[in-house]
């Protein structure tokens, strides 16, 4: 399942429980939808975020009823276990190298590090950026000039 189809199926469950007057529905809801788009997408951006149901159900709970609320964590805490496996799931994000060949088509290696040139290309880097990469990967201070 597609990790936008886990944001608004949750959505969907949640705006039916949504309670209030009916000015504040509309306004609720709108927050309940952000709330939970913004709940996916930082679990898709940040694979260690700590507790994503608790952030979200936090976000949210003033939007419901309080007999209703019980049933509303379990319905988060279900849907961010789906969001986390399809994050899980999904390739690794693959960044290609920014290059271009002698012939002047695109290079088809991937980039690596924080660069954006494969290993063939790095040299095209200025050299003060080199050794900074290479001391920041090392762990070393650069000597003063």
């Amino acid at each position: 399942m597609p990790i936008l189809h886990v944001s608004r199926s949750l959505y969907r469950a949640l705006a039916a429980e949504v309670g209030g007057d009916w000015q504040a529905v509309a306004r609720r809801r709108q927050r309940v939808l952000d709330a939970c788009e913004l709940t996916v997408a930082r679990i898709e951006r940040e694979p260690d975020f700590a507790n994503p149901t608790r952030f979200l159900f936090d976000e949210v709970r003033s939007s419901f009823p309080i007999g209703r609320q019980e049933h509303v964590r379990r319905l988060i805490a279900v849907h961010m276990e789906l969001a986390q496996r399809a994050v899980a799931a999904q390739p690794p994000e693959r960044r290609p190298c920014s290059a271009l060949t002698r012939r002047g088509t695109p290079c088809l290696r991937e980039a690596v590090g924080s660069g954006d040139l494969c290993p063939s290309h790095r040299q095209l880097t200025p050299a003060s950026e080199r050794h900074s990469d290479a001391a920041v990967a090392a762990g070393a201070a650069l000597p003063a000039a």
